[in-house]
């Protein structure tokens, strides 16, 4: 008896270039599909297969060459491609569209069937990615989307069929927390005692060589400091990009150079997985956050957290977070005169975890919904 295949493919890597969002994407599909598909193979495409098969458990393949040969032996003897939740399907990133669109075309050509979940859709891109996009995506059988403003607009322009959306909150609550080695927490935690613990996660951007950031971290330094002059905060940093060079924990080093509370900023020196990251976000009272999966993370938590959009692409996802877990937008541009003000605001103002608790619980109702529909549609394909 031939055991059914899917092949899935995710923005993953190992240890060399570790995304904790994009991990926890594709660690949250690939826990659903094995307590609902446990019978299937799973193939997936990594940057770093001997990392993403010990971790997971499954079967990988490294990224290919993007060409057709290379593309359609991935594709020969499966019968389903999922692409796994996440922000590429723009013009910011080319390489990773591209590599998406060729698959999925290929896909087409073989009568593969083709589902994704958690995507966002842009919201920059051009004329030549669109007409890409467009020769495949409105032939998918399930589009899933994480917000309901730009990335619905664009695949209603795209000729997408309603049908075939689906609007939930992202993969990653669906993730499975895992507490970290006890000293790591320990270690961090052991001078908080009764002073609130903010969790801290901030782009890479902001100590970027190519794009000067220094005034913006400059600005942030001042906002933290007062922040903690106001409140007595620990501001915990909670690296979401952890990479051989370090850069969202370069970034914090940057930041408390410039800091007078420089000792209230405590870090991580140990590797954090994904579910890991999860589970320290949920010991936080508070998070501030550019990065988009630090605000999710806390949402699946029930914490209550600001994000901090830099440009468009961050302000898109932020606000799509909040909309589709149903909670008030608590995003503010870094430029916003009044960024501190909001924040503080927020902090002494934000709703109480029971009533996080409610949009929370609602948000994952939603999700499982879609879920539901989506193995109802893989059942289908897949015996």
């Amino acid at each position: 008896m031939t055991v059914p295949t899917l092949v899935i493919i995710g923005d993953i890597g190992g240890m060399a270039h570790y995304h904790v969002g994009d991990e926890a994407m594709f660690t949250a599909n690939i826990d659903w599909l094995k307590d609902h598909f446990p019978e299937i193979k799973i193939v997936a495409i990594s940057a770093d297969p001997s990392f993403t098969s010990l971790v997971q458990g499954i079967d990988v393949i490294a990224k290919p060459h993007l060409n057709h040969h290379s593309l359609t032996d991935i594709l020969r003897k499966t019968q389903l491609l999922f692409i796994s939740g996440g922000g590429n399907l723009t013009s910011l990133y080319t390489k990773e569209l591209e590599m998406r669109s060729s698959l999925a075309q290929i896909a087409l050509e073989w009568g593969i069937p083709i589902v994704l979940t958690g995507q966002t859709l842009g919201p920059f891109i051009s004329p030549m990615d669109e007409h890409l996009l467009a020769q495949w995506l409105p032939q998918v059988a399930y589009l899933g989307l994480r917000d309901a403003g730009q990335s619905l607009q664009i695949a209603n322009k795209l000729g997408v069929a309603k049908t075939k959306l689906a609007m939930a909150v992202d993969d990653s609550f669906l993730l499975r927390a895992r507490p970290p080695l006890p000293q790591t927490l320990n270690t961090i935690l052991a001078n908080v005692q009764s002073a609130p613990l903010i969790g801290l996660t901030l782009h890479d951007h902001l100590s970027d060589t190519i794009i000067p950031r220094e005034s913006f971290v400059k600005k942030i330094a001042t906002l933290l400091d007062k922040f903690i002059a106001q409140t007595n905060a620990i501001m915990l940093n909670i690296p979401h990009v952890i990479s051989s060079t370090s850069k969202d924990i370069h970034t914090i080093k940057v930041l408390k150079q410039e800091m007078v509370f420089h000792n209230n900023i405590k870090t991580f020196d140990q590797f954090l997985f994904d579910r890991e990251v999860m589970y320290i976000t949920a010991y936080c009272d508070f998070i501030i956050s550019t990065r988009y999966h630090g605000v999710v993370f806390a949402q699946a938590a029930s914490i209550p957290s600001i994000g901090i959009a830099q440009d468009l692409y961050t302000y898109t996802k932020l606000m799509g977070a909040f909309t589709m877990s149903g909670l008030p937008p608590q995003v503010v541009d870094i430029d916003d005169p009044n960024l501190l003000d909001h924040i503080i605001n927020y902090w002494y103002q934000h709703s109480t975890r029971s009533l996080l608790w409610q949009f929370q619980k609602q948000a994952i109702v939603d999700l499982l919904k879609q879920r539901q529909r989506l193995a109802i549609l893989l059942k289908g394909i897949l015996h």
